[in-house]
């Protein structure tokens, strides 16, 4: 994998923070446009810097950091939980579209739509059936007591 080649995604998810932080500093450009910039500059070094790590280190090392470090551990356990959420769910609705497509079809427009919807209907319900289970599973974990510091 060439250098150009790695560079391009990166600029390419840069971008939306990059237009975000643009049309947030045109209200402060049209009263001061020395501070417009210098906002603009360090919020995109900022965001570019934090999509960086975010692309090159996986979640699941910056999460067992943070598990060592004593006061980041409830924390870091509850964000372990929600990654693990997330990616459960969406191997779900992968597995679940891709059984659809080839039982249902995507001939049309309509069929894709209805096709949408059975999947939002089965995936909702299944979502929050597992985030109560890993809630659960917090809990008993945790016993209640570090995240009432937290909350």
């Amino acid at each position: 994998m060439s250098a150009g080649a790695a560079v391009r995604p990166f600029f390419k998810t840069l971008a939306g923070p990059a237009l975000f932080i643009a049309l947030g500093t045109l209200p402060i450009a049209w009263s001061d446009p020395s501070l417009a910039a210098k906002t603009a500059a360090r919020s995109l070094a900022a965001s570019a810097v934090l999509l960086l790590i975010i692309r090159t280190q996986p979640v699941a090392k910056w999460l067992a950091f943070g598990s060592r470090l004593a006061w980041l551990a409830p924390l870091a356990d509850v964000a372990m939980l929600t990654y693990r959420l997330i990616h459960s769910l969406a191997d779900t609705a992968r597995v679940t579209q891709r059984a659809q497509r080839m039982r249902l079809g995507e001939a049309t427009w309509r069929c894709r739509m209805r096709s949408t919807g059975f999947l939002a209907t089965q995936t909702l319900p299944e979502s929050v059936r597992r985030a109560k289970a890993l809630e659960r599973a917090l809990d008993c974990r945790l016993a209640g007591a570090a995240l009432k510091v937290v909350s």
